[in-house]
């Protein structure tokens, strides 16, 4: 794998790893006492929809479950520089692929939650920019 691809793939793999840390780990801990009666209370999804519940648990599950979606994004991005020294068009593909899922989830936060951005564009540039990285890397 290019020195280059290598800086870009493990950045964006420790940026999912701190996501995966701030969402699945910090954030529960930060809402333990959290019961408000808005947003959570008009989701109304299955058991949440009473008010005054325990909107906490709610937010934690949403954000565990990010947390989940920004693990697997590393540990993918960890399966490729794995498999590269022997099967360097399969990482190369499957790092593409991660890469336009990084790029397009940036996009997504970005556009729904504008306060965020700079999260957004830390996402989906370092995603973007390890895509064009892969894409220039000659199959071996």
């Amino acid at each position: 794998m290019p020195m280059l691809l290598k800086v870009a793939a493990g950045f964006c793999l420790v940026l999912h790893l701190g996501f995966f840390a701030l969402e699945a780990v910090r954030f529960p801990k930060e809402t333990e006492r959290f019961k408000a009666e808005a947003p959570a209370a008009e989701l109304k999804i299955g058991d949440f929809e009473a008010k005054g519940a325990d909107n906490g648990k709610s937010l934690r599950i949403f954000a565990f479950n990010m947390g989940c979606y920004n693990f697997l994004i590393a540990a993918g991005v960890a399966y490729c520089f794995a498999i590269w020294p022997t099967r360097t068009l399969e990482a190369r593909a499957i790092l593409s692929y991660l890469c336009c899922v990084m790029g397009a989830a940036g996009i997504v936060l970005g556009l729904t939650a504008s306060w965020l951005w700079p999260a957004a564009a830390l996402q989906s540039g370092a995603g973007l920019i390890c895509l064009v990285l892969a894409q220039r890397t000659k199959p071996a």
